[in-house]
């Protein structure tokens, strides 16, 4: 059996990249409901292989060489397990994640199986639509509950217009790096983001601007309307943009990060309307230096 290690994506991708964005919205754009649970796919298993290439630019030869090549190793991961049609856990390379849901058939609670350490919390307003998320994790000497991140989803004409998140890891870490505030706009063309804006406030008082543009196929996203994925929990992986996968009616070609100057390409193969396999390609880099990488994946369905 293939062995199953922690996920690991591309040293290529910027932590900036998961934040979506672009404001706007227009009245001749119809309001697609959520996708309805069972007409999700069930996916089982997504398996991947991601190998990474570094060359360098020869000024006297005029050509690149490669100063790094190294294959890629298969990973079991993330695993999914069902009960009809709902989704009761899943296997991350942190563990296996439980799942609990309101009347409504609603996720509103994610737990670790075995240290029940971190949880996540979801909330929903009267329509149904994710409105908020919590990350929690206890506190070392008296077990209470503490919030280290806090996100909240704004809607206009039923599309996600605004994310922000919060983040406050300085009650579990004293020497806390990473940023105390994000913000997510989204821009909007029919059924598809096709731009964001990432602002991410930083500690230091510095504040971290971020582009990313997006292109798409005619074929139709199997994860379109997914809340635990727009909540960026369970992630599915067919982009490194946490919440992206859940948005979209279609499925993404390509996407560029501004300033960073890198760009994602992606090809599907499909057997009927289901997408079981594609392969994504990253190249970054400037004129004297770049790095490729490539990633396969497969997907695999319950039955």
């Amino acid at each position: 059996m293939k062995r199953m290690i922690h996920w690991m994506l591309t040293a290529t991708f910027i932590c900036g990249a998961f934040i979506l964005t672009g404001c706007t919205n227009n009245n001749d754009n119809p309001v697609i409901p959520d996708t309805p649970e069972e007409l999700l796919p069930r996916i089982s298993m997504i398996s991947s292989s991601t190998s990474i290439k570094a060359e360098k630019f020869d000024p006297v030869t005029g050509e690149w060489t490669v100063s790094h090549d190294k294959p890629g190793e298969w990973i079991d991961l993330p695993q999914y397990y069902w009960t009809g049609n709902r989704l009761d856990s899943v296997l991350t390379g942190d563990g296996l994640w439980r799942l609990s849901y309101d009347a409504n058939g609603n996720a509103i609670r994610a737990n670790h199986f075995v240290s029940e350490a971190t949880k996540y919390l979801f909330e929903y307003n009267s329509e149904g639509r994710l409105v908020r998320s919590v990350k929690t994790v206890p506190e070392d000497e008296t077990g209470t509950r503490i919030i280290i991140e806090t996100d909240t989803y704004t809607y206009a004409n039923g599309k996600l217009q605004k994310k922000e998140r919060v983040n406050d890891y300085s009650q579990i870490d004293p020497n806390p790096t990473s940023s105390i505030l994000e913000t997510c706009l989204y821009t909007w063309e029919g059924d598809n983001v096709i731009s964001t804006t990432n602002y991410k406030e930083c500690l230091d008082g510095t504040r971290d601007t971020t582009y990313v543009t997006f292109d798409y196929t005619t074929l139709l996203n199997p994860f379109y309307g997914n809340k635990l994925l727009q909540a960026g929990f369970a992630d599915f992986f067919l982009t490194p943009t946490s919440g992206v996968d859940a948005l979209n009616k279609n499925l993404i070609s390509s996407f560029a990060i501004e300033p960073e100057g890198s760009q994602y390409n992606y090809e599907y193969t499909t057997e009927g309307d289901r997408v079981v396999s594609f392969v994504s390609t990253t190249i970054a880099g400037n004129n004297i230096m770049r790095m490729t990488s490539t990633r396969l994946c497969k997907l695999e369905y319950a039955e």
